[in-house]
């Protein structure tokens, strides 16, 4: 039992309240904030504020929270003082002794001796928030215990008559003075008060004011007595002994006790509450009642006793506080309001309308379609910066500078496949064929004999490239027109055979990316047979993957090269 009511007393140290332990603090803090504000304001507006008081009546404002109700005035608005956590608490009680000389284990008798005594209190509660506080109490009472053949027990009777007791029975009278410390927590703030105020927000009805508390405590204390054990049938002392040594223990004794409590009260004011109270004072002592034996099993049994009474509550605080006691406040009240203005605001931040994931507060484009890309400013990705996104743009990676049409297509004046961007020569006769740089080839297309020892990129004769979007094989429809001018080369040069040379950038494995600039070669020779209709012969697929690479972005390596076979 002592074990478990260790145990119950660190719980109760450990736990914490969340919500309210600073709540003191805050509203302090929030009242000389507003002093210091008022003490800053302009004179001007003071005298606009006097002018405002005698031309119109003043707006009233009603503002209720928890249990406090309070009314103010636009001009004489009252900010929120810290509330009361001190209160003075007396108690009356019945005792009723739990101990070896005792006619029933729990409940007590009026006869042959009355078992119910009488005991007092008093308490000193400081809240260090609204749910848990400290409590400094000091009891003292009378406690008396009776035992004779009557007995429920006679068990137990027989065993206590074997260690001395006598034959006609026994009583014990005691005194106890006791003073202890205790962690005290009021269980309606902890716990009923959050689904009350929740009921009350969704109703809109508001929290109504609690006028019941149901609190508990525990803690550890000193206990001193004073016993004397009595023949029950001649009321003398009773003073036995056996081989010398006394049975009863007629003195004084001072031990540990461990004070555990409930109680549930009322409030009738704003300064005071009244309730009833029960506790249970745990000694470590078997000589509560003067008497000690070897009990059955040889287990030895801790005498303790109980406090059932009234209890008178004042609820102490200065001018500088609050009317209302903090322990008749919700904790979590403040906590659930401060939560209400924040979730508008989260809200408010949180909203996207296009749903690209980029808050309306700093969404430059708020109509961006689903599913595109785009910056941290909400605005579309434009890869190539031509200002045409890249969902609308058929040539995301238009060069540099490069003057572009509606659909992101670098614009090409004179039609000969090289835009003006990189065209030497913008005003090419229509149907000539020209270098890679826009320059005329004499107005034919290159022959094998032109194509023989010429690669990719030099010489006079160019091929273009067909670029890919990373780790994708398929190709793009804007690279149709590039397709176009390589069939209508092998057109005119029958007989000649085209290396189709794959490339990839640098991410990823040799052999990976092997395989993907394979394919990506592949997917163009059999385009290149589906649709103009050449042998697969013309063609051959090679595979240069990542192994060689140029070192400028990552776009102009996934591209597939064109060369005329040596």
């Amino acid at each position: 039992m002592k074990k478990a009511l260790l145990g119950l007393l660190v719980s109760f140290i450990v736990v914490q309240s969340y919500a309210g332990v600073e709540m003191n603090y805050a509203l302090a803090d929030s009242a000389k904030a507003k002093k210091v504000k008022e003490a800053k304001k302009p004179k001007d507006d003071k005298k606009k504020e006097d002018t405002k008081k005698t031309d119109a009546k003043p707006a009233t404002t009603t503002t209720t929270t928890g249990t406090t109700t309070s009314t103010s005035s636009s001009n004489n608005s009252k900010y929120q003082l810290p509330f009361k956590t001190w209160a003075i608490a007396v108690n009356g009680s019945f005792t009723n002794p739990y101990t070896d000389l005792k006619y029933r284990r729990f409940l007590g008798v009026s006869k042959p001796k009355n078992e119910y005594q009488w005991g007092v209190g008093i308490s000193a509660i400081h809240m260090l928030d609204g749910a848990f506080g400290i409590m400094g109490t000091f009891n003292a009472g009378a406690l008396q215990g009776v035992a004779d053949s009557n007995m429920d027990d006679r068990i137990t009777w027989n065993a206590m008559r074997a260690a001395g007791v006598n034959p006609s029975g026994n009583y014990f009278k005691a005194n106890f003075y006791e003073g202890s410390f205790n962690l005290y927590w009021d269980i309606s703030n902890t716990i009923f008060g959050v689904n009350r105020l929740i009921r009350g927000q969704n109703t809109g009805k508001g929290y109504k004011p609690r006028w019941v508390s149901l609190y508990a405590f525990g803690g550890l204390g000193f206990n001193y007595t004073t016993t004397n054990v009595y023949k029950l049938n001649n009321g003398q002392l009773d003073t036995t002994k056996i081989n010398g040594v006394s049975v009863f223990h007629n003195g004084s004794t001072s031990n540990l006790v461990v004070p555990v409590g409930l109680g549930l009260k009322f409030k009738l004011s704003k300064s005071i509450d009244i309730g009833i109270e029960s506790s249970w004072h745990f000694t470590f002592t078997d000589q509560l009642d003067g008497f000690q034996y070897a009990h059955i099993n040889n287990k030895r049994r801790d005498d303790f006793y109980s406090m059932t009474g009234v209890t008178l509550t004042w609820k102490l605080g200065t001018r500088k506080r609050d009317k209302e006691h903090i322990e008749w406040r919700n904790p979590i009240e403040g906590v659930y309001s401060r939560l209400d203005k924040l979730d508008k605001r989260v809200d408010m931040l949180y909203k996207d309308s296009d749903g690209d994931g980029v808050s309306d507060v700093f969404d430059k484009d708020n109509n961006t379609p689903e599913g595109v890309k785009v910056y941290g400013d909400g605005t579309s990705i434009d890869s190539d910066n031509d200002g045409v996104p890249d969902y609308k743009d058929v040539e995301p990676f238009s060069d540099p500078g490069a003057k572009v049409d509606e659909n992101g297509k670098s614009i090409d004046s004179d039609g000969d496949g090289v835009p003006d961007s990189r065209d030497l020569e913008p005003n090419t006769p229509k149907g000539n064929s020209v270098d890679n740089q826009g320059r005329s080839l004499d107005n034919k297309f290159a022959t094998k004999d032109d194509l023989k020892n010429l690669s990719n990129g030099h010489g006079g004769f160019f091929f273009p490239s067909v670029y890919f979007e990373f780790n994708k094989d398929n190709i793009d429809r804007q690279y149709e027109p590039e397709l176009q001018s390589i069939a209508k080369t092998l057109r005119e040069n029958q007989g000649l055979v085209i290396k189709v040379i794959g490339y990839c950038d640098q991410r990823g494995t040799v052999p990976y990316n092997d395989d993907l600039g394979m394919r990506r070669a592949k997917k163009i020779i059999d385009y290149m047979v589906r649709v103009y209709g050449f042998p697969a012969t013309s063609f051959e697929a090679v595979s240069v993957g990542n192994r060689t690479t140029e070192k400028a972005e990552h776009w102009i390596n996934r591209r597939v090269d064109f060369a005329a076979k040596k």
